[in-house]
């Protein structure tokens, strides 16, 4: 087989072989310069040799490289009828590319001589996909750039999205206003009339960028210009011209719904092509799938992935390079879904848990036991759980156990009070820390803050408190860090080994989720409440001096005196630091009781050095506060009751519509019959006080 040998013009050929003369010959001629431009009066540039040695080195980027041609530069020396054999066997968007690539390229297809080529490429399009036959006063090449063209004639945009089929116009939404005319309904406004210059136009329905009839504004200009020469020559030319502009426009309206049938036709069986190229994609994957031995997952997220949505067919190689990413997603869905069945089933018999060590509470008078997470923990209760099917367990199982979970409650206890009693600062009891004990806890003056509550806690209500059902995870920055560079080394890893050619990485390893292996995580998501060691929990100093001065308002010594004996003296308090502020101007005595005082101090003289305080000896003084307490019409938002069954925290008021709404009727075996609420006092075996309950409540200060 012979090497194609490359044309040239033997006048060049001759040219680059004669040498140069000397003196003012042929090749020594200087350049000619344009009349209408000026001969350049700046010296030449003298190249240095640096940029001589940088012009010699071989620039294979040549698309960036302005005047350079690529690496079909040659193509235009190639014999012209190899060309012509080459171009007739294309199809006519490929000639119309091939068209727009160079000055020559473009010079050889636009000739009379290839015409013949043009004729041939539409020939080559298949059946189905045939447009109409381009008229003979239009020029092929135009023809060609409406129908498989994507710019936009006007401004030369890439968004030439809208077309004007009766004129064979492509424009983009931004010339839209500039090209089109707006003309209501066309050819029928004005009967047989054909005198109005819109009607002589080709008229179009567009719903896009504006929904309307529509008509060029070039051709309605021209229209107008051409009938007004034609009615200044003669009547008869005028309607001899209207007679034109209607044959005209038949013809141009015919070929545009042609066109536009066409547009559809190609829209709806590219459409179709690339429904097919999703399915066998799509097929593809299942089927490899199947062949894993991965069966049970969602089939209609991989119908509708961007990886079965693209354009062209799947082969064994793309498999290769997705099939351990696919299969570990589709792992970590299902394993997600086996997360939220155990999640549900673990928090179904927690719950039923906590409603069996709350029916162990029923005769004690402080209502105070641990959340069931903490119980559960030990055996035999941990056991019992996790052999639950789903959640499903009945709190008779648990009643053999009734001894076990009495002696884990106690535990508990004592134990979250040796820890409160650890914090507590040796000033709460005389500077002496070897004394305290756990009637420390009892004292007036011993409050706990939260930090989530900006209200001081006090024992045992600390114990209950429903901020500390917060889980906080004990991973220190530094596992955090080590973790975070780990996975962006299984990252690159990944992108790496995914890389085409190979080599390419296998799944990782399913996971089994049961309740043995998300036991640890159970505090996540279930309330685990107060445990020795809770970060949210913190011994409060600033109550702690506030409380002391109020204390010894009472007259009680602040060492010593406990808070059932504070709330047993019922004492009322005046805030003499506000009654000195207001002294000049009205005469107003603020009374509260001793906690609204220490919540008063926080809140007004917080940053006081020092608060005074009087106590109010007077019986009249008294009776007329405790009046005007009655009298308060302030709302209170603690919540004094919980109900045993779901232990949720409910209003003295709401009491009975709570039982109504929530525990009537139910199928879950904690049903109420519906006439066992109608005794106000029956609702007391449903509900137990609230220890978490707010101390803001009544009563209230009162000015007097």
């Amino acid at each position: 087989m012979t090497t194609m040998s490359l044309r040239k013009s033997s006048r060049l050929s001759a040219k680059a072989e004669q040498p140069p003369t000397a003196g003012g010959g042929p090749s020594q001629r200087p350049e000619r310069v344009p009349r209408n431009q000026k001969a350049s009066t700046k010296k030449p540039r003298v190249e240095k040799p640096d940029e001589v040695v940088t012009k010699a080195v071989d620039r294979t980027n040549y698309s960036r490289i302005k005047g350079v041609r690529g690496k079909l530069k040659n193509m235009t020396e190639m014999p012209v009828d190899i060309l012509f054999e080459v171009f007739s066997a294309l199809q006519p968007g490929d000639l119309l590319c091939i068209s727009r690539a160079s000055k020559d390229l473009r010079g050889l297809l636009t000739s009379k001589n290839t015409a013949y080529i043009w004729s041939q490429a539409y020939k080559n399009i298949p059946e189905d996909f045939q447009p109409p036959q381009c008229p003979k006063n239009v020029n092929v090449l135009h023809y060609t750039n409406f129908l498989y063209g994507h710019h936009c004639q006007f401004c030369a945009s890439r968004h030439g999205y809208y077309s004007h089929f009766p004129t064979r116009v492509r424009f983009c939404k931004g010339c839209a206003p500039d090209v089109l005319r707006h003309v209501g309904r066309p050819y029928h406004q004005f009967g047989d009339s054909q005198e109005k210059i819109e009607d002589l136009c080709s008229a179009m329905y567009l719903s896009k960028p504006i929904r309307g009839f529509y008509i060029l504004n070039v051709e309605y200009r021209l229209r107008s210009k051409e009938y007004a020469d034609a009615k200044n020559l003669s009547p008869e030319a005028g309607k001899a011209y209207l007679k034109t502009c209607q044959d005209e426009q038949r013809s141009a309206l015919e070929l545009g719904t042609s066109l536009q049938q066409w547009r559809r036709k190609q829209k709806s069986m590219h459409q179709q092509q690339v429904q097919d190229i999703h399915k066998q994609r799509a097929n593809f994957i299942l089927e490899k799938l199947e062949e894993e031995g991965i069966k049970d997952f969602d089939q209609w997220q991989i119908k509708n992935s961007l990886i079965a949505r693209r354009s062209y067919e799947m082969k064994g190689e793309e498999w290769l390079r997705i099939r351990a990413d696919l299969i570990d997603v589709i792992q970590e869905k299902r394993e997600a879904g086996q997360h939220n069945i155990v999640r549900m089933s673990i928090s179904k018999a927690l719950n039923t848990f906590g409603t069996f060590i709350a029916s162990l509470n029923d005769e004690s008078t402080t209502h105070i036991f641990p959340r069931p997470f903490v119980i559960a923990q030990s055996e035999p209760f941990l056991s019992l759980i996790r052999q639950s099917e789903n959640g499903k367990i009945s709190q008779s199982v648990f009643e053999p156990f009734k001894t076990e979970c009495s002696n884990l409650i106690a535990a508990w206890k004592a134990e979250s009070d040796k820890y409160l009693v650890d914090i507590l600062p040796p000033s709460s009891v005389k500077g002496k820390r070897k004394k305290l004990d756990a009637r420390a806890l009892d004292l007036a003056t011993t409050f706990f803050k939260c930090h989530f509550c900006t209200e001081p806690i006090s024992y045992p209500r600390v114990l209950v408190h429903q901020c500390l059902n917060v889980h906080f995870d004990a991973t220190s920055d530094e596992e955090e860090a080590e973790h975070s560079e780990q996975s962006d080394e299984d990252e690159d890893l990944e992108q790496v080994t995914t890389k085409k050619g190979g080599p390419y990485r296998e799944p990782r390893p399913a996971r089994i989720i049961t309740m043995e292996t998300l036991w640890d995580k159970v505090p996540t998501f279930v309330p685990t409440g107060f445990r020795a060691g809770h970060p949210c929990i913190a011994f409060d100093e600033e109550s702690f001096a506030l409380a002391r001065e109020v204390v010894r308002a009472c007259g009680e010594d602040p060492n010593t005196a406990s808070r059932e004996a504070i709330e047993k003296k019922n004492a009322r308090l005046e805030c003499m630091t506000c009654h000195k502020a207001l002294e000049s101007k009205v005469k107003t005595h603020f009374a509260m009781t001793w906690i609204m005082a220490i919540l008063h101090d926080i809140e007004y003289h917080f940053e006081d050095k020092e608060a005074h305080w009087r106590m109010i000896d007077n019986e009249a003084e008294l009776a007329k506060i405790k009046g005007l307490e009655s009298k308060s019409t302030k709302q209170s938002k603690s919540h004094p009751f919980v109900c045993k069954i779901c232990q949720y925290p409910v209003a003295q008021e709401y009491r009975r519509n709570h039982i109504k709404w929530s525990h009537r009727n139910r199928s879950d075996g904690v049903a109420i019959q519906a006439d066992s609420t109608d005794d106000i006092n029956s609702l007391d075996e449903y509900f137990i006080p609230n220890i978490d309950a707010s101390i803001i409540a009544p009563p209230f200060p009162v000015k007097y």
